[in-house]
């Protein structure tokens, strides 16, 4: 009896492993589900699109392998505080956070769960520098870029002067924001991921 029941539970838990999805990132849902090919994005800049809003917003992002997806999609769900970090290929300050980021991000995440992402704004001439220095720099962590700097129009202060680093709550809400970077800025930075991170 005892062999039978062992068997039916061990055929249930690997018919259920089966059935599971492995997403990136370790996210709980594909946020590239709708992406589609950069090559078939015929729209340009256009001054007068009205951008959602409210975040998640409706911003176009390009991901390192020419697709495009809404942020909306990108960021349909927060399951743990979402930290994101705007940077120019052209800024070194960006670069450096960001490599203290993908230095400590796996450790951190073992310990507290929080998704960091990383959104270029560069011009479309640097468009191909963003890939490569995410390959050259081995970035962890999801990098996209604003293709027609549409950031701009939703987050307060038009992201005037980088990197600048928000952390946005469950309900989308800013939590917390810094401006530049200086040392000891991404142990501060995780300080607070912590701390927000017991309200979720």
């Amino acid at each position: 009896m005892r062999t039978l029941i062992y068997l039916t539970f061990t055929l249930f838990f690997f018919a259920s492993l089966s059935g599971c999805k492995s997403y990136p990132y370790g996210l709980k849902f594909d946020p590239l589900e709708n992406a589609i090919p950069l090559s078939k994005l015929n729209e340009e800049r256009n001054p007068s699109r009205k951008v959602a809003q409210e975040f998640p917003y409706d911003i176009r992002l390009a991901t390192l392998n020419d697709k495009v997806a809404l942020s909306s999609d990108v960021f349909q769900r927060i399951d743990a505080p979402l930290v994101v970090s705007f940077w120019l290929t052209t800024c070194g300050p960006c670069k450096k956070e960001l490599r203290e980021m993908t230095a400590n991000y796996p450790k951190w995440r073992e310990e507290t769960d929080f998704r960091f992402v990383a959104i270029s704004t560069d011009f479309p001439k640097n468009k191909h520098r963003i890939k490569e220095i995410a390959e050259k720099e081995q970035y962890n962590f999801e990098v996209y870029w604003d293709m027609f700097k549409e950031y701009r129009l939703v987050i307060p202060g038009q992201l005037n002067g980088l990197p600048q680093i928000f952390i946005f709550g469950k309900d989308g809400e800013i939590l917390w924001h810094k401006k530049r970077f200086r040392p000891g800025d991404t142990e501060l930075l995780y300080a607070k991921v912590k701390e927000i991170s017991k309200g979720f």
